[in-house]
């Protein structure tokens, strides 16, 4: 009996050594994984190879410290070079006489810079310092500078804040644009010199809105308005989309200037059902923009005659927005202008548009002439 007793009392004996030897192993092989999980994310965040969720949506509000300066936040963000990019060493543009200028943002324009800021660091991209100034927005109600897509509307911006100093805005958060220099990405008010947009329609200010505007949408006490030859600006854009490969959350820094190939034109079924809805939308916007809203301030610039001659051109949009420069002036300050978001012309051999194609388009471009007496935009028809 007492025998018996040995074996069972070993038996067990044995079963809780072997448990205690399991358990120790087990945390030995845990803890060494988790000191190679932090050597390993020490050396991605080192090397700036920590990936972060590009789909997470984000509170604005959360996000941004509420009494957090401009220029404490563009000093905060990692330096490419640290020797280039202090704040005060940054050569500022020359910036308008008689002009005020507000150091710092505030309020929802603020919220709206930071979050664009946020939106390039989870890309992995370094935002770009100050290059350009906002304006005081006390009084001034935000300006419209509406085109069509691929209509030259961030090459006009360009040379709008190459002329004055002063940043140009976009109701959007293009990243691309934020990390080439644009800081006035997704501010939309007066404290930026125009506001891109490619709404189908104005919201004017004073307006009484049905609902709430969305963060896409901003009120305009005036607009300039740009016209290009549809047949340029649907490949022009379609070039862009093709470039980022059909994602508008996919950063490529040169998506602007890319070039598509003869294999997405023509009979390509992506392509024709692109130009049949664009070109739709190509003469809905100049209804909805200078039809039927013809008594607001709006100021009408074709693309063709700004690269005939860029010095009138902008000399008539400064004008317009009250800043007085003379043409000369213009002229001088443009020789050297800006042209990084300006696409080369290619000497290209192959036909974009099928016969079929060229008949919609064409029907835009007659449709939005008959819409007024002083417009014609019958230079733009191709023969079919």
């Amino acid at each position: 009996m007492a025998c018996k007793v040995n074996a069972i009392t070993s038996y067990f004996t044995a079963v809780v050594v072997l448990a205690i030897l399991i358990l120790v192993t087990y945390n030995v092989v845990l803890l060494s994984s988790y000191k190679q999980t932090i050597v390993t994310q020490t050396r991605m965040k080192d090397e700036g190879l920590v990936h972060q969720n590009k789909a997470q949506k984000l509170n604005p509000l959360d996000l941004i410290p509420k009494f957090r300066s401009r220029k404490d936040s563009l000093l905060k963000q990692p330096p490419i070079n640290e020797q280039e990019h202090f704040i005060d060493k940054i050569p500022k543009r020359q910036l308008l006489d008689n002009t005020i200028y507000s150091e710092d943002l505030n309020g929802e324009d603020l919220q709206r810079f930071e979050y664009c800021e946020s939106s390039m660091r989870q890309s992995n991209v370094i935002p770009s310092r100050d290059k350009c100034n906002f304006l005081d927005s006390t009084g001034r109600e935000a300006v419209a500078l509406v085109s069509f897509p691929g209509s030259g509307n961030t090459w006009i911006r360009g040379l709008l804040e190459e002329l004055t100093g002063v940043c140009t805005g976009a109701v959007y958060c293009d990243i691309s644009l934020r990390a080439e220099g644009f800081s006035g990405e997704f501010v939309r008010s007066g404290s930026v010199l125009v506001v891109k947009t490619h709404r189908h329609s104005p919201i004017w200010t004073g307006t009484n809105l049905r609902r709430p505007l969305s963060e896409s949408e901003g009120k305009y006490g005036s607009a300039v308005f740009v016209v290009r030859n549809p047949f340029k600006a649907l490949v022009a854009e379609w070039n862009r989309i093709v470039a980022n490969g059909f994602n508008s959350h996919t950063v490529f820094l040169d998506t602007h200037v890319k070039q598509a190939g003869e294999e997405w034109f023509g009979e390509n079924s992506r392509w024709a059902e692109f130009v049949h809805g664009q070109a739709r939308k190509w003469f809905i916007m100049i209804y909805n923009w200078i039809h039927k809203n013809r008594h607001q301030p709006l100021l009408l610039i074709k693309y063709e005659q700004l690269r005939n001659n860029k010095a009138l051109e902008m000399h008539k949009i400064l004008k317009f927005l009250d800043i007085k420069f003379t043409i000369e002036e213009v002229q001088t300050r443009i020789d050297n202008g800006f042209s990084t978001f300006h696409r080369r012309k290619n000497n290209v051999t192959f036909e974009h548009f099928t016969i079929e194609q060229k008949r919609w388009v064409n029907s835009a471009i007659l449709n939005a002439t008959a819409l007024t007496e002083t417009l014609d935009f019958r230079e733009y028809l191709i023969n079919v």
